[in-house]
Formats: C-alpha cells, structure tokens, sequence
C-alpha cells in the first residue's frame, strides 16, 4: 500500500484532520515510526481518516513491539484510548486490520509489565488510584463536575480495557473471515 493521500488523513477536513495531514502527509511507515519514537503524532492516529489509520496503525504496533516504547508509556494510553473510540464509531473500518489489533492487544497484555510507570502490584495501583482520584476530584469540582466523570482505576490499570479491546478485535476478526 502507498502512503496515503491527503484526502484519506483528513476526510471532513477538521482541525485535527488537518494536523494530521501536516504530520504524516507522504511520509512511509519507517518515517511515522521515528515520528513516534519523537515523541510526535500519537494524537493524530485518532482524528486521522480511517484508510490512514489502518496504514499508520502499522507503524504505531511497530513502535509498540520496539524497546523504545519503555521510554514512553502514554503512548500505549493515548494508542489504547484511540482504539476504543474507533471501535466505538466506526467497527466496520477496522475489520481490515481486526486481526492484527488483536494481536498488538495481546503483546501489551503480554508485556504489560515492560511499560513503565504502570503499576506493578496491586499496592502501587491503589496508591496511583489514590493520588489520581484527589487530583481529579479538585479539577471536576473547579468545572463543576461530580467525581461519577469517569473511573479513575480505568486510567491506571489498563489491562481490562486491552482485554476487552482483544476480545472485539478477535470476534470483529472471525466475523470478517465468516
């Protein structure tokens, strides 16, 4: 597949489509994955339109299978968060790939103790779900917000969320061989 064209990163034309193609436009999947290693272009993977994801998908599970990636563990976040809002709004556009998500889900279960700053035992969770939850709680109390705004342990043990994301993209996988 050749590198994808403006009209594929940036579909609605957007803002962050627009980022996008200003990051990756004629760039191969050795490029992007250097862009990664940088430290740049992780937030485009889930603005971007979904012909360009499913090329530049490949460079980020390149990147996530690379040593590097213990120098930036939000990236396996950010990576985690796109992959449940694509899944949320547009399935069918990940049939493609389902098969290959699924298996970058499984490394990182696999591995999920190589990205660092995750907690390591269940000790360490709580006390990051701790400290996350009075952070959280002064910032939703400033706009206003009740602390039911979201699930704190959801954002420091991501283990149920890649195992949920694998199980989709196995059965999103065997629909599309049926």
């Amino acid at each position: 597949m050749s590198t994808p064209t403006p009209e594929e990163i940036n579909v609605y034309d957007s803002p962050d489509e627009r980022s996008a193609v200003e990051r990756f436009l004629g760039k191969d999947l050795d490029a992007a994955v250097r862009m990664f290693e940088a430290g740049e272009g992780e937030e485009d993977l889930m603005w971007m339109g979904p012909v360009a994801f499913r090329y530049y998908v490949q460079a980020a599970i390149r990147f996530i299978r690379h040593d590097v990636i213990t120098y930036q563990p939000s990236f396996v976040s950010g990576f985690i968060g796109t992959l449940e809002h694509r899944l949320e709004f547009e399935p069918d556009e990940l049939l493609p790939v389902a098969a290959e998500l699924a298996g970058i889900c499984g490394f990182i279960l696999e591995h999920y103790d190589r990205f660092n700053r995750l907690p390591s035992d269940e000790t360490e969770r709580q006390r990051m779900i701790d400290s996350l939850r009075e952070i959280l709680a002064s910032a939703w109390s400033t706009m206003g917000l009740d602390d039911s705004y979201g699930r704190v342990e959801d954002y420091i043990d991501l283990q149920p969320r890649v195992l949920q994301l694998k199980q989709e993209f196995l059965k999103l996988a065997a629909d599309q061989s049926t």
